[in-house]
């Protein structure tokens, strides 16, 4: 994971396959997806794909966002 900016923080195509389906993603430009239901993008710039998620540490899956932090 990287941090886009103040809230968002983006993730790797390898941390996007670890994430469940039915999470909502965000892309750079604030569009809002749903991973397994939404067309995602998978094109990546400097290792990082465009969609994370808003304040990782405070989401429902911050634990696994801790681990990815970790890795």
């Amino acid at each position: 994971m990287i941090k886009w900016n103040d809230t968002l923080w983006l993730f790797t195509e390898a941390e996007f396959n670890k994430l469940p389906d039915g999470i909502e993603l965000t892309c750079i430009d604030g569009d809002k997806v749903v991973k397994g239901v939404d067309v995602i993008d998978m094109d990546t710039r400097a290792n990082h794909i465009a969609f994370g998620v808003e304040n990782p540490f405070e989401h429902l899956e911050s634990e696994l966002f801790s681990v990815f932090k970790l890795s």
